[in-house]
């Protein structure tokens, strides 16, 4: 329930940046600033799998996976890196953007992957 929860937010806060995201940063931080819709939802999105990735987290710890964990994070990290390292994307904010929603998903995916896993401590 939480990660379905975590998801409808997170699609509902990239709805709305989709819709008045630009609008709304220049009244909150603004008008020096450029700020494309598309790469607001990117950020979102990818909220909404760090956010998943920290339930999912909770429960690795708690089930004595503590270990596991901290190599799906530092994998996520290390791949988030190496793609800003790349210049797969010459924009280098879109890069960052596309490299969160991209890391934060592999991560959630991973964790999700060890959530499935049998536990050995029972």
């Amino acid at each position: 329930m939480t990660v379905i929860a975590i998801a409808a937010f997170s699609l509902a806060v990239a709805a709305g940046l989709l819709a008045i995201g630009p609008f709304a940063m220049d009244v909150l931080f603004g008008g020096s600033f450029d700020y494309a819709r598309g790469g607001l939802a990117l950020v979102a999105l990818g909220m909404g799998c760090h956010l998943t990735a920290g339930a999912l987290n909770q429960a690795a710890l708690a089930r004595g996976q503590a270990g596991l964990a901290a190599a799906a994070w530092a994998l996520s990290a290390c791949l988030f890196v190496g793609w800003l390292l790349l210049p797969a994307i010459s924009d280098q904010v879109l890069r960052a953007e596309v490299g969160y929603l991209g890391a934060a998903g592999i991560l959630s995916g991973l964790l999700l992957g060890l959530y499935r896993r049998p536990n050995p401590g029972g």
